[in-house]
């Protein structure tokens, strides 16, 4: 109990002088992160697509159904 008192002071100049993390993304992360991006876009693309589709069906004044056969 009596070493506790320095292991919480030095605890605590840790966290006050907090020093730099030399972090880097390595290949598993980055094509993690590759793979969410171009799927975000793609998914994007795809919700921007169909609400054009039913813009473009409205203004033609016609079902969904009629302009897909």
């Amino acid at each position: 109990m009596k070493n506790f008192g320095n292991v919480a002071f030095v605890f605590f100049l840790v966290l006050l002088f907090p020093s730099y993390a030399l972090a880097y993304i390595d290949p598993i992360n980055g094509s993690i992160l590759l793979q969410m991006l171009l799927s975000g876009v793609a998914g994007a693309f795809f919700v921007f697509r169909h609400l054009l589709y039913r813009i473009w069906c409205k203004i033609l004044g016609k079902n969904q159904s009629d302009i897909k056969k």
